[in-house]
């Protein structure tokens, strides 16, 4: 049975920090005794790299991210919750893919493991149910969704919308043969 990706997954934009210099470091920068555990692997988006690339950032995630929070809500007073900036927080740290939003070379779609954090520019995209990672991880990289995404954008902005909305057939299992 065919499906859209949102039947299977959802696509989305993950967090925006506000303040890169003071939430965002490399991973070889965080030394502090103890204070490793509030840095958490976020995908920034980034450099073109298919299937697999080393999330190097860490964001400085302690307490649930009230510091991140609270500065959106200084920042942004108008806005009513700070759910606007700190997007689809659910989705935080459950294993999908990652792409960068913008890319010259095609999408790039990548694995984001168990403990990360999606953003705005590294779009996350979370499976519903386990089975179709490795699957849509090959479709999302092939040359046929490249010529497909070409239709939707000339300029290589791969928005949720866009991407949520690609057919996904999903593989029959093979006949267990023993």
């Amino acid at each position: 049975k065919d499906a859209h990706i949102p039947k299977i997954a959802t696509v989305v934009s993950g967090l925006h920090t506000t303040d890169d210099a003071r939430f965002l470091r490399m991973f070889w920068e965080i030394h502090y005794k103890g204070s490793e555990n509030d840095w958490k692997p976020f995908a920034k988006g980034g450099d073109f790299s298919r299937y697999y690339n080393d999330l190097a950032y860490r964001v400085r995630w302690g307490q649930n991210g009230q510091p991140i929070k609270d500065l959106v809500m200084e920042k942004y007073s108008y806005l009513s919750s700070y759910t606007w900036v700190v997007a689809n927080e659910s989705s935080y740290f459950k294993e999908g893919l990652t792409y960068p939003a913008t890319s010259e070379k095609g999408i790039g779609a990548q694995y984001l493991p168990t403990g990360s954090i999606p953003s705005k520019k590294g779009k996350g995209i979370v499976l519903e149910s386990d089975g179709h990672l490795w699957h849509l991880l090959g479709l999302l990289n092939s040359s046929v969704l490249e010529a497909l995404l070409k239709v939707f954008t000339v300029d290589r902005e791969h928005q949720v919308s866009m991407i949520g909305s690609l057919p996904f057939a999903a593989p029959k299992a093979e006949p267990n043969l023993n």
